[in-house]
């Protein structure tokens, strides 16, 4: 949800959500216990105002792409309709 507003993200924590969030360049990310990666990860939002539009962007993007409530709404009215016609 907080992708669709538009804005950066500053992601604190590791793993599959970190690795996402990177690869869609729409956060920043740092390990939760590195305060010293988190304060860099502050600084680095804060000194480029523009990249904080562009992360904001993608950010909404992504979202609008593949998690629209329509477009989300109709497979899952696929999935049970396949389901209750005894597909797999």
């Amino acid at each position: 949800e907080y992708m669709a507003t538009g804005r950066p993200i500053l992601y604190l924590g590791k793993g599959l959500a970190a690795d996402f969030l990177d690869e869609a360049g729409c956060a920043v990310t740092a390990a939760p216990d590195d305060v010293e990666a988190v304060r860099d990860a502050v600084k680095e939002l804060i000194r480029d105002p523009e990249r904080m539009r562009e992360m904001g962007m993608k950010g909404r993007a992504l979202v609008e792409q593949h998690y629209r409530r329509d477009k989300t709404m109709h497979a899952l009215v696929q999935a049970v309709e396949e389901k209750l016609s005894g597909g797999s």
